[in-house]
């Protein structure tokens, strides 16, 4: 899927009818009572270790029947050395799967058979899997981490999702060998989509194309929530069943749900037959423990079996790139959320300066439309409609209002399809497919409503997806899999790019804050003035209230954050140090420009409503102050090979709050790095009788004439804000501080050439 300014691509499919007497999605697939043959599989019963349960190809790979193992000792059949490997495995311990495969030997009639182990524990009894042991002996497990690391590598630098999607494929292709790799994702009706591909050249691309949900059950998505890895190495396996088939101290069918060898559903073994598929592994990707999507590889060349190592290496790069989709979403989300509230704080505070809110939302458009991502808005307020952006006609956008005026709908509503909803509004779709409308008054009918146009696509299905699952010819009552994956192109139209979650509750935030401002006002305009204050107080809790509201679960994330580090660093091995340990710095990092945020933030609201306190420290060094700020942030510095010069006086001291001295002097010099291009910064200190002089000197970009005189207020920036982020807080913090310390500060500035910021302070203030 792309992303839009709007959001995410909706592709808005019916889900495809299912005959009633399907039964796919009721399959046990967990359950199935056998195996694939390409090993065995034991049941042990404990503490004695019997084997209770064995897979019946033992004959096959074993040359035993299955009645010479069943109630015997799990030594008969193995050396003394691999029975030292189950030591670990007493009642009630859990098995890791850290120290899988193990390496277990089996003897049988003077025969010595090597085997991969892999052992877990299901329903209080242990399960041991053979498979054979493809790989030397001696290393094999540090040549997977070793294959790991080079792809971590690789993947590390990537920084778009895409891209990591696509490099991931090419790793996965490269450590197994398949001939096609596929990122496949799901979409919120479960159908799945192929958003990224590495295959051999001569094989027709799947990228791009959808899948019906159909394809994938639901158990089985449920299964692959809990088992990150399946590999199928011949989809025309015989089935080896367990013998006995129900678990004799369960009187029940095995539940195979992390057993590797999982005989799986003949359906999906058909299915693959149908595409041509010889060999496949699945790989799970998790976002929030839910299954996102899958790493699909498919062979199409005769069976592959892949050794557990390299399933072992795979699946840790399915959990990385779980991780990275978690990580970077919710940075992004975080990071847009945190935009959204500045917008809206920002129309708050011009709504409060205007003697009418509405005229202040049609002189500031683009930030109305740009808080939930809209192409149009209109305003209907005290029996007028007022048209912003793109829209339909007046006339248009009043049948809508007439018709929502019949509805009983809540405050807000909204939907990506308004001609589903008004069939009357067929005509408008390619200007209001989406509408989303918060209530400003139902007594009076009052609405502010956005508009998205209509986002027309065809959507490419691999095969009809109303024939995903079809009645078999020759079982009455049984549905199998399609056989034709043919493209078959949908039109999906008269829907609008979806509203996405912030958006809604950006609308509904927003809402508020003009309810607030029309209680406040009344009825009459001339009652405007007196209710400014008060609005102007509502903002400022606002602040208050969401900035604490923000830091809380911040400083648990912080905490968090350091426990799990300090964790990791105790770890050994060389992966969690050089992987996870820049991972959870890079959070680290992140966490703490989110707190600077909200630090700001609170900031503002202790400014603005006179809770701002000093603690002005008696003969404080301001000279051992400015050097200390200058060593913290020299490193940066010198990394970007840029010069940090500091002039300053020794021995200057006062009396300050040392404390918001630093705040100041950090943002001045942090605005430096900034904006300086490539050029150095000087800090200057001079000492006058009574008063201080400080001056910060950058080369850079500098501040254009007309920005200059309003740098120092709220929400301003000397840049455009597509350039450089931030909120324009900061300059404006400083001035209130340097105001309430009975300083100044200023600025001047040319373009192309740099600016310098000039502070005075006394030294001693009253």
């Amino acid at each position: 899927m792309t992303e839009s300014k709007q959001g995410v691509d909706p592709i808005q499919t019916h889900s495809p009818s299912v005959p009633e007497f399907t039964t796919c999605d009721e399959e046990k697939i967990h359950i199935p009572g056998s195996i694939q043959p390409h090993g065995l599989l034991m049941t042990i019963q404990e503490p004695s270790l019997t084997i209770i349960q064995v897979s019946s190809n033992v004959s096959d790979l074993l040359s035993l029947r299955p009645q010479e193992l069943l109630l015997s000792p799990l030594s008969s059949l193995l050396t003394p050395e691999s029975m030292e490997h189950f030591k670990p495995c007493t009642i009630g311990s859990t098995p890791s799967s850290a120290i899988n495969p193990r390496a277990i030997t089996t003897l049988v009639k003077n025969c010595y058979t090597r085997w991969d182990g892999i052992v877990h524990r299901t329903q209080d009894l242990l399960i041991l899997e053979l498979e054979p042991s493809t790989e030397p002996r001696e290393g094999s497990m540090s040549l997977s981490i070793q294959q790991a690391r080079l792809s971590l590598s690789r993947l590390d630098s990537t920084e778009s999702l895409q891209s990591l999607f696509e490099d991931a494929a090419e790793e996965i292709r490269l450590i197994t060998g398949f001939d096609r790799v596929m990122i496949y994702r799901f979409h919120e009706n479960s159908h799945g989509e192929v958003i990224a591909e590495k295959r051999q050249e001569n094989l027709e691309s799947f990228l791009g194309l959808h899948y019906p949900a159909s394809d994938i059950p639901k158990q089985a998505r449920m299964l692959y929530e809990k088992n990150w890895l399946r590999l199928i190495p011949d989809v025309s396996y015989r089935p080896a069943p367990l013998i006995p088939l129900h678990n004799p101290l369960l009187d029940s069918p095995l539940d195979l749900t992390f057993a590797s060898l999982r005989s799986v559903s003949p359906v999906h073994c058909e299915y693959l037959q149908n595409m041509n598929v010889k060999a496949s592994l699945s790989i799970s990707l998790l976002k929030d423990g839910k299954l996102w999507g899958l790493i699909a590889c498919h062979h199409y060349q005769g069976s592959k079996y892949v050794p557990y190592g390299v399933r072992a290496t795979c699946e840790f790069l399915g959990q990385l790139l779980s991780w990275q989709i978690s990580s970077k979403q919710q940075s992004e989300e975080n990071e847009n959320r945190v935009l959204a509230k500045t917008v809206e704080m920002k129309l708050i505070e011009l709504m409060s300066l205007e003697s009418d809110f509405v005229q202040a939302l049609l002189k500031n458009k683009e930030l109305l439309l740009d808080l939930v991502g809209a192409s149009g808005s209109a305003i209907h307020y005290d029996g007028q409609t007022y048209l912003v952006g793109i829209t339909p006609l007046l006339s248009e956008v009043q049948k809508i209002i007439d018709w929502l005026n019949t509805q009983d709908l809540t405050s807000l509503w909204h939907t990506n399809s308004l001609s589903e909803s008004f069939a009357q509004t067929e005509s408008m779709q390619q200007l209001a497919s989406g509408l989303l409308m918060v209530s400003l008054s139902k007594a009076r009918r009052d609405y502010l409503i956005w508009f998205r146009p209509e986002a027309a696509r065809t959507v490419r299905w691999a095969g009809n997806p109303n024939q995903a699952v079809i009645q078999d010819e020759k079982v009455q009552n049984r549905i199998g899999p399609r056989k034709s994956f043919a493209l078959w192109q949908e039109a999906v139209d008269r829907k609008s790019f979806p509203w996405l979650p912030r958006q809604i509750e950006a609308a509904q935030s927003f809402r508020g804050a003009i309810l607030g401002i029309i209680v406040k006002k009344a009825a009459e305009i001339k009652k405007l003035k007196t209710d400014l204050a008060q609005v102007a107080q509502a903002r400022d809790d606002f602040m208050s209230v969401a900035s604490h509201e923000l830091n809380t679960p911040l400083t648990t994330l912080q905490l968090q954050l350091q426990s799990l580090l300090h964790t990791v660093k105790r770890t050994e091995g060389d992966l969690p140090q050089k992987v996870v340990i820049p991972k959870l710095e890079l959070a680290q990092r992140q966490v703490k420009r989110l707190g600077e945020l909200i630090e700001n933030l609170m900031d503002v609201s202790r400014i603005s409503t006179g809770r701002l306190k000093l603690n002005p420290e008696h003969h404080a060094n301001l000279s051992d102050l400015l050097n200390s700020i200058i060593q913290e942030h020299r490193p940066n510095f010198e990394k970007a090979k840029r010069e940090l010069r500091s002039h300053i006086q020794p021995n200057v001291t006062g009396s300050w709050d040392t404390l918001r001295l630093s705040q100041i002097f950090t943002n001045l010099i942090t605005n430096a790095f900034k904006y300086g291009g490539s050029g150095a910064v000087d800090l200057f200190l001079e000492a006058e009788s009574d008063r201080i002089k400080i001056r910060v000197k950058d080369q850079g970009i500098g501040i254009l004439p007309e920005r200059i005189d309003r740098i120092f207020d709220r929400f301003e920036r000397a840049v455009p804000e597509h350039s450089y982020k931030g909120l324009g807080l900061g300059l404006w913090i400083v001035r209130q501080i340097l105001e309430e310390m009975g300083g100044q500060i200023s600025v001047i500035s040319q373009i192309g050439k740099g600016s310098e910021f000039r502070v005075e302070l006394p030294k001693n203030p009253k």
